[in-house]
């Protein structure tokens, strides 16, 4: 599918949707923290609804699927919220579109793209309806959502149609972007810590109650259901594996070729069709036994054309093996007639056949074996577990029985949801691993049911029984005061750090500091101040006005003073390049105005500060 949309259209925006995707299916399952349930919506065009729990639960599936896992504020600060929210503001309104202009996605092109797809392919590379399903499943997807992905694809090609075919752009525009990209800008700034929290006067009640009044809903908790769960995976049975060292050596004997480097000798090679210039070139070599040289002279080859580097016998022809690897370092081998031609070759170096000893392998054969033989136990424990489940026994009783050893431990969750958010008494909210493929599962089955295996990564499993389903509810203050007050004093710290700032600046005690070229790719402000979000701003700031940005760590005033433009050369090749990108991705250069126009149009409504009061409410340390 991914391939087949790709080449349905080269937009920014769906390069970032399907990257999005691809991130979607490698991330989904390791657990969501998608905070304060939230029905109310960030984006609305008609009937079409985007909540802040939707945006916050892609923002988590994009950042667990990120190398370094960045937590939701660094998520945030490098920009991945406000692409996700794009996302969707694009995706709503080109459908929008779509249904207005009655648009239809012929079913050949659905077709195409599913069939066309690897990830739903057996190894024999035809169509799986299991793989296909199972991959929706890992992704968070059902059938109706990825057609209307596939849909939304098709749609946007026929939108873009006009604007798709341009090639070229103007040169004007060319140096106009090479300008902004070039600009820099002064300004002078202060940077003040937020005050410490021992300095802030503790509210009254009234205040709190306030203060939850005005916040309560994002304190919502949806349908949530409590569960027990026993957890299986193969270390659990180490204990019980006893390694003996004549199977670590039988083991080592059977599986010899494993730990054995067959000889390899690195060569120089040339092939001629002439015989004559094949025996002419190894006469003279016997004269000059320079190869290199020769090889230029006589074929006109470099050094990089006739060295092959390193082979094994099996990479060589037949003809060939025995006397190039009967031979020594700096033998020329040859003329020899291969399929290929006359060939010649000269041994530089070789690297002897090696065999790790016993010793070395012991410690990697015995984790090797200790591994295999607790994946053994582990199924045949889940045997077992599968086994007392149709015998009738709960979670408790299999923990508790014989069979098993009593050695299992039942674990019990309450207040799951849906999306697998972990909804905790105080009013905040945890991230458990696999939260998702958890609650996909227990929302499948009666009460006190227990579940078919769920299989995790890692060899690991588990087994889940529902207790009960919990309506929904907002906490009343009582319940949830102690993550109110901590709410309350982080706002309050910023607020009057601000107010101070504010008042130092107008009686002219503070000494701004100067920074001269301030540039849009740069990473932070200053060493000290590693905001990125800071650097967008100054380069939307009008001139010599004061502006207060809040940071996680203080505020701080910066005033735009004045801009320029890094000294630059406008060279053909540039101009080519941007327009080879240009023609790429063409979209870059109309989104903005294609949007607004769609977005005014349909009447789409924003609503940013309902997802900005949501974030604020999450517990994002």
């Amino acid at each position: 599918m991914l391939r087949t949309l790709r080449n349905q259209t080269q937009s920014i925006f769906f390069k970032a949707f399907l990257v999005l995707l691809i991130i979607g299916f490698a991330a989904w399952g390791v657990g969501d923290l998608s905070g304060n349930s939230n029905q109310k919506s960030v984006l609305s065009v008609g009937n079409k609804k985007i909540t802040s729990e939707e945006i916050i639960n892609e923002l988590n599936k994009v950042r667990y699927g990120m190398p370094q896992r960045p937590s939701i504020n660094e998520a945030i600060k490098n920009g991945v919220l406000n692409d996700i929210i794009n996302k969707y503001e694009q995706e709503i309104l080109i459908n929008a579109e779509a249904k207005k202009l009655n648009l239809y996605v012929p079913l050949n092109i659905q077709t195409m793209a599913i069939s066309s797809e690897k990830a739903f392919k057996d190894p024999l590379g035809k169509f799986s309806q299991v793989r296909f399903l199972k991959s929706l499943n890992n992704a968070g997807l059902n059938e109706e959502k990825y057609l209307d992905m596939i849909n939304t694809e098709a749609y946007f090609k026929q939108l873009s149609m006009p604007i798709s075919l341009n090639k070229t752009y103007n040169t004007k525009i060319v140096k106009k972007l090479i300008e902004w990209q070039n600009e820099v800008r002064e300004i002078d700034y202060f940077f003040l810590d937020k005050i410490k929290e021992n300095k802030i006067k503790v509210p009254d009640e009234v205040n709190l109650q306030s203060f939850y009044n005005k916040y309560k809903d994002l304190y919502n908790i949806p349908v949530t259901k409590n569960f027990k769960y026993i957890e299986i995976k193969p270390s659990d049975f180490n204990k019980k594996i006893i390694i003996n060292d004549k199977k670590i050596k039988e083991t080592y004997e059977s599986e010899i070729s494993k730990y054995t480097t067959q000889e390899e000798r690195s060569l120089y090679q040339i092939i001629t069709q002439d015989i004559n210039k094949a025996n002419a070139f190894t006469k003279k070599l016997k004269v000059n036994n320079d190869f290199v040289k020769l090889a230029k002279d006589q074929f006109s080859l470099s050094k990089k054309d006739i060295n092959i580097g390193f082979v094994k016998k099996y990479e060589l022809p037949k003809e060939t093996i025995k006397q190039i690897f009967d031979g020594k370092t700096k033998d020329v081998i040859g003329p020899i007639k291969t399929k290929f031609g006359y060939t010649i070759y000269q041994i530089n170096s070789i690297k002897p056949k090696k065999i790790i000893s016993y010793k070395d392998s012991y410690a990697q054969i015995k984790i090797q074996l200790l591994n295999e033989l607790s994946l053994e136990l582990l199924y045949k424990n889940i045997s077992s577990i599968e086994q007392l489940i149709d015998q009738g026994n709960n979670l408790d009783e299999i923990a508790n029985s014989e069979l098993l050893d009593s050695q299992f431990k039942v674990t019990n969750i309450e207040k799951l949801s849906q999306k697998g958010i972990l909804y905790l008494s105080n009013g905040t909210v945890e991230n458990i691993n696999n939260g998702k493929v958890i609650a996909d599962t227990i929302w499948k089955i009666p009460s006190n049911q227990i579940s078919d295996v769920i299989e995790l990564p890692k060899d690991t499993f588990m087994f889940v029984q529902l207790i009960k389903e919990n309506k929904e509810y907002t906490p009343v203050f009582k319940e949830i005061r102690t993550d109110i007050y901590k709410k309350w004093v982080k706002k309050e710290q910023l607020i009057q750090t601000e107010l101070i700032l504010k008042k130092i600046i107008k009686e002219n005690k503070v000494k701004f500091k100067n920074l001269l070229n301030v540039a849009r790719n740069q990473i932070s402000l200053t060493d000290e101040i590693k905001d990125k979000l800071i650097i967008n701003q100054i380069f939307k700031m009008k001139k010599n006005k004061i502006n207060f940005i809040k940071t996680e760590n203080g505020v701080i005033a910066i005033k735009f003073i004045k801009s320029k433009t890094k000294n630059y050369e406008l060279k053909e090749d540039t101009i080519n390049q941007l327009n080879a990108s240009f023609s790429e991705s063409f979209f870059n250069d109309y989104s903005n105005n294609f949007i607004k126009i769609l977005g005014s149009e349909h009447k789409i409504k924003r609503d940013y500060n309902i997802l900005e009061n949501f974030i604020s409410n999450l517990d994002l340390n």
